[in-house]
């Protein structure tokens, strides 16, 4: 598929920190865009990486490697990569050959990481870089490449200018909601705000963005009508907006939202969009790729429930987080027929009105101890006496 023609390879590049590229290294990266969930390519431009005596074609095989064990998510959830192969506990006395790999791919981090994300680095190291200085900067790699990209607000039109003009597959982008980490010494938190999310709505090259996380962003529904309004994200799976101030008003604006046709996972915990912006969400017909919907902390009551079980629309939802909001019993009772209309396999009710003696032999209580050790009931298909 591809030639390995070294001395008539031509080089393309810069020496403003993106890597220099033969004519051949160039069709290879592309042929990793164009198949992003595809492991030959990748496998493939590490054979050629390895021939030249690169290290990163083993990174790269490495990383893909580890992504097909079943545990490697996990891994990543419970804690910082250094973290995870320091402490590996039962993951590796379960998963001795991958415990290994862990450690190799660490090794080969803390030597290369930094060089390879190079293009990055005017993006200066994240809280969680400071925390962990294994992490080399504001990128994460998966599967050989850098995937995701961690940005503070006041550098985001730098960030999206590194986006675009990479070859590395970012698909993800974090924005910070940062303080002194910035090194501003302001002593108070720099949000994206309602600006940031015009730069971002006016923004190109982030064609293959597949999820924008949002958090503590100061997003108002005005902020919502500038991400609903744009063009930037005709891959954005997931979109994660968890504690800004969107407001009933900014529910609506997104479920008359094209925008909400796209995504399979929405976080909208702990917006205060009420009922009524609960209502809006299940009413809407662009709901129906929903798989996650994160509607916790947000001052709904049965009525919200009984919109949300109404919904003719939600034909793919797997998960709905309702936690610590005020449904009652009959709330509860409304969504759990949802289970016979939707594939939904978790309902997280922790912090309502309810009790587990309410739902005995409907719900089954579970320690999500993957995410963060609490307590939710898990929807289940066939009844059974709970157990404690």
């Amino acid at each position: 598929m591809f030639s390995d023609q070294p001395n008539k390879d031509s080089r393309v590049g810069d020496d403003c920190g993106k890597p220099l590229q033969t004519d051949t290294e160039a069709i290879f990266l592309a042929a990793i865009r164009q198949n992003l969930d595809d492991d030959r390519p990748r496998l493939a431009y590490a054979d050629w990486l390895d021939a030249r005596g690169e290290p990163r074609g083993e990174f790269i095989r490495l990383q893909c490697g580890l992504a097909r064990f079943r545990i490697h998510d996990l891994r990543m959830r419970l804690q910082t990569r250094k973290e995870a192969v320091n402490n590996l506990g039962w993951i590796g006395r379960s998963y001795p050959d991958y415990a290994a790999l862990a450690r190799h791919e660490l090794a080969l981090l803390e030597t290369f990481g930094a060089d390879w994300g190079r293009l990055f680095k005017p993006l200066g190291k994240s809280p969680r870089a400071e925390r962990n200085s294994h992490i080399p900067s504001n990128w994460m790699f998966r599967r050989g490449f850098v995937e995701s990209v961690f940005v503070f607000p006041r550098l985001l039109s730098l960030a999206i200018e590194l986006i675009a003009s990479s070859t590395e597959p970012v698909r993800h982008v974090w924005v910070w909601a940062a303080s002194d980490f910035e090194g501003q010494g302001t002593g108070g938190r720099v949000c994206l705000g309602n600006n940031g999310c015009g730069i971002l709505s006016n923004a190109r090259g982030l064609e293959a963005i597949q999820s924008l996380h949002l958090r503590y962003a100061e997003i108002s529904p005005a902020g919502i009508h500038r991400l609903t309004c744009s063009a930037a994200f005709p891959s954005l799976g997931t979109l994660d907006l968890h504690s800004n101030k969107i407001r009933s008003m900014g529910a609506m604006m997104l479920g008359e939202s094209h925008l909400l046709s796209k995504l399979a996972v929405l976080d909208l915990g702990n917006n205060d969009i009420g009922d009524s912006g609960a209502r809006a969400i299940a009413e809407s017909p662009y709901s129906r790729r929903l798989r996650v919907l994160n509607l916790s902390s947000n001052n709904l009551t049965d009525e919200g429930a009984l919109a949300l079980a109404a919904s003719a629309h939600f034909r793919s939802l797997e998960c709905l987080h309702i936690s610590n909001n005020s449904i009652g019993p009959d709330g509860t009772r409304a969504l759990l027929r949802l289970r016979e209309r939707t594939p939904l396999r978790v309902l997280q009710l922790k912090k309502n009105k309810i009790s587990v003696e309410d739902f005995a032999g409907e719900l089954e209580v579970q320690t999500a101890w993957h995410v963060r050790p609490c307590c939710f009931f898990r929807a289940r298909r066939s009844p059974h006496r709970n157990t404690e």
